[in-house]
This record gives C-alpha cells, sequence and structure tokens, in this order.
C-alpha cells in the first residue's frame, strides 16, 4: 500500500522510478530507500486498530527530509492525503494503475484492457476503470 500512496505523492518531483510489474506499478528503488531508511522516518507509536500506525516523522526522518523542500513535500502530501482518504488497497491499486497505463484520450474499455493483464486486476470493471478515471480527472496537476 505505501508505494501506492508514494506513487501520488512523488508525481511532480519523481524521486523513485516505477515499473509495471505482475501486482501493478511498484518501484526498486523505493523499496531500497525505504529498506535503508524506512525504519527510521516514522515514530514507532502503538499500532492502533487495523493497519493503522503513527505515521509522523521521528527526529531523523525530519532531518533526512530536511535537504528537500519542505513546501513541496507537505504540499505533495496534502493532496496525496486528499486524493487517497478512505480509499481501501483495491482503490488505490486501482487508480494507480489506471494513472500509470492509461494514455491521453484513452476510453474507459482501453484502459481496462490494458490492466487486465495484473493479476488483482481480474476483478477491475469497466466500470471501475470509469470511477478511476472521474476520480483522476478531478486531481488538481
Amino acid at each position: 500500500m505505501l508505494d501506492k500512496i508514494v506513487y501520488f505523492a512523488d508525481l511532480k518531483k519523481r524521486m523513485f522510478a516505477y515499473m509495471w510489474a505482475p501486482y501493478g506499478i511498484c518501484s526498486f528503488d523505493l523499496l531500497l530507500w525505504m529498506d535503508e531508511h524506512g525504519r527510521y522516518l516514522f515514530n514507532e507509536g502503538d499500532q492502533t486498530e487495523g493497519t493503522e500506525h503513527d505515521l509522523t516523522l521521528s527526529a531523523h526522518g525530519s532531518d533526512l527530509l530536511d535537504g528537500e523542500c519542505h513546501e513541496e513535500i507537505d504540499s505533495a502530501v496534502k493532496q496525496t492525503r486528499d486524493l487517497l482518504d478512505g480509499m481501501s488497497f483495491r482503490q488505490m491499486n486501482l487508480l494507480a494503475s489506471v494513472h500509470f497505463k492509461a494514455q491521453p484520450g484513452q476510453m474507459p474499455n482501453q484502459v481496462h484492457k490494458t490492466i487486465l493483464g495484473i493479476a488483482q486486476a481480474a476483478d477491475f470493471t469497466v466500470d471501475d476503470v470509469v470511477w478511476a478515471m472521474t476520480t483522476l480527472s478531478e486531481v488538481p496537476a
């Protein structure tokens, strides 16, 4: 799920390269970066219900991201939170897959055929793709 969240937060900077994989988009760059830095980025707060965790930045995370433009990062995180808030993993995967694979001007049924190649897309319908394309069309560039 984290890779889908970072995918949308990283749309402008493109710090991580993404590729099409059997389960949708993935980034080996992100996996390596998270393996090196991820465990130190966030505070180790108690896990709450379900899969929610304390995702406030640790002192190390703040120091690491200090070299980045905080306003850009804050803006990207806010836009991503606004976009993905309340979505299931399935919806995030659909949205990221459609964003990554759709070409300008493509019709929903064409996009649907394109993403059918991923294992988790087997239950994505054309209506799901229409929802994703509509949702993405409302996202500010």
